[in-house]
């Protein structure tokens, strides 16, 4: 269990608010693991590349997670 899961769990949070922090890639990849564990989860300007933010959205359609409650860079993942 990565760390950000562990914390999740043991916090119970339910809107991950990471707006305006550098991510990046890395820390987008970190969250693949826990993002089930969230109802909301917004990542607007956070340095993730396109190919990360594909990575993503392709995990919360594989989790069956409604990909509409999702935010990262300028955009909801239903807009795309």
């Amino acid at each position: 269990m990565s760390h950000a899961s562990a914390y999740l769990i043991y916090n119970q949070v339910q809107v991950l608010d990471l707006r305006e922090n550098n991510v990046g890639d890395e820390g987008a990849r970190s969250l693949i693991s826990c993002v089930h564990l969230i109802e909301k989860l917004y990542l607007k300007n956070c340095n993730i590349s396109d190919s990360m933010q594909e990575e993503l959205k392709s995990e919360l359609r594989r989790k069956g997670l409604p990909v509409s409650n999702f935010a990262i860079c300028t955009h909801m993942f239903n807009q795309f």
